[in-house]
């Protein structure tokens, strides 16, 4: 009489069993998510480089794949960290806005396009309102440069206002420099400095960030700083 072997007897329920989780694996995708989809740089002055950083996050069960990113004007750029995120990784999205050649409320879109069945373009926007000042909170100067081996320096956040203002500073989030205040309180008619200083670890290179005030009004007013940090 014909036997099996063991050894065939063990092997089957094993090639069965690893089937199943291939053929459980079929169909599974990733889903695209980012922590916010709308950013507000406020008012911004003209013809400088401003960052803003969006995190994306696969919240899907399969790998989610960045295939591109375009925008709506060259005046933006973007450029991600990871393209191929698995489940319950994120990644940073960067984008470059040059206000060059651009006056007034100006509104732009990234779109990201990814494996994501259910969102194969995902739009992030982005709001400024460029080379206007606002009537009620000013910050001085409108820009901070950073040359090697500087010691920081200060911008000065001013409210126009008779009345008492509270402030927050929303800072780049690749902390490329440090604050000795993120927050406060500036009486009517006064002013509030705020030392910036670069970060000693800063490689070599030339890099742009932002740092965006926020005076609690109504409604809210945002005024965005740009830090450019040259290291040799």
């Amino acid at each position: 009489m014909f036997q099996r072997s063991r050894a065939a007897v063990t092997i089957l329920p094993i090639f069965i069993l690893l089937t199943s989780f291939c053929l459980a694996d079929v169909g599974k995708t990733g889903t695209i998510s980012v922590d916010h989809r709308f950013h507000d740089f406020g008012y911004v002055p003209m013809d400088y480089r401003f960052v803003h950083i969006f995190v994306i996050s696969n919240t899907g069960q399969g790998d989610l794949l960045i295939e591109k990113i375009t925008s709506n004007c060259d005046c933006t750029s973007a450029n991600i960290a990871d393209t191929l995120l698995k489940p319950g990784d994120s990644t940073e999205l960067r984008i470059l806005f040059h206000t060059r050649d651009y006056y007034g409320l100006t509104n732009r879109k990234i779109t990201i396009y990814s494996n994501d069945p259910e969102h194969p373009e995902l739009e992030l926007t982005h709001s400024s309102n460029i080379g206007i000042f606002s009537k009620e909170y000013l910050v001085r100067p409108v820009s901070v440069f950073f040359l090697p081996k500087s010691s920081g320096k200060d911008i000065t956040l001013i409210n126009i206002t008779k009345n008492e203002i509270t402030y927050d500073l929303e800072i780049s989030r690749d902390s490329l420099y440090t604050l000795n205040k993120h927050s406060g309180k500036i009486s009517g008619g006064q002013g509030q400095l705020i030392h910036v200083q670069p970060r000693e670890d800063t490689k070599k290179g030339t890099f742009y960030s932002s740092l965006t005030v926020i005076f609690h009004s109504e409604p809210e007013t945002r005024i965005t700083v740009p830090v450019k940090i040259v290291s040799y």
